[in-house]
């Protein structure tokens, strides 16, 4: 690749870009009230269905408008102003609310009581269920998720020799990021301009 005389490339980096709403305390904590409204709702969300799941369990018509929305919010909360970011948090709310009525006029069924999940830094999801049968009892979802039983967790606690272990029987063995079976959009694109396409929330 060739360059100008000056030997600096043709395009510059792009500079980072700091929300406007994040510029003075009081708009930091009058955002962060609607970011933390919107957070509330989606943990709920998350203990009831699942991390991940809800939104596996509408139709592709709403999954599309709700990842829109995630994406708008997601922008807002990088690059815009207060107003941005408290019209996006409350579309939001609406958002994850209308995947659940979907969710329930549709049959599914809440995460049992049994199970716990929580997502991993690699995308990942690990279940941690009581029993054996409700380990197989357990519907992943079409997502990449481990998942560990009470009993299980206490062998290896007793053990104290998993890693090695694993080292030993493996080597040159290393861990990996595993990527999710579904993949989620988001996370595919480092995009920053806004979709301007209408959203019913």
């Amino acid at each position: 690749m060739k360059y100008p005389k000056d030997n600096k490339p043709s395009v510059e980096p792009r500079k980072p870009i700091k929300a406007e709403w994040l510029s003075s305390h009081g708009a930091m904590l009058s955002g962060q009230a609607w970011v933390d409204e919107m957070d509330v709702v989606a943990r709920d969300m998350e203990r009831k269905w699942g991390v991940d799941r809800l939104r596996l369990l509408v139709g592709p018509d709403l999954r599309e408008k709700f990842d829109r929305q995630r994406y708008k919010v997601n922008h807002a909360m990088e690059t815009g102003g207060i107003e941005d970011v408290r019209r996006e948090c409350s579309r939001m709310v609406k958002a994850w609310q209308a995947c659940d009525r979907a969710a329930r006029d549709a049959g599914h069924r809440r995460l049992s009581p049994e199970v716990w999940e929580i997502g991993l830094a690699d995308g990942s999801v690990l279940a941690l269920c009581r029993s054996t049968d409700d380990a197989r009892a357990y519907q992943p979802c079409d997502r990449h998720t481990t998942v560990w039983t009470l009993e299980e967790v206490a062998a290896m606690i007793d053990g104290q020799h998993f890693v090695q272990s694993v080292k030993r029987a493996f080597p040159g063995a290393a861990v990996l990021a595993a990527r999710s079976t579904i993949a989620d959009p988001l996370r595919a694109t480092d995009a920053v301009d806004p979709l301007d396409d209408p959203i019913p929330f």
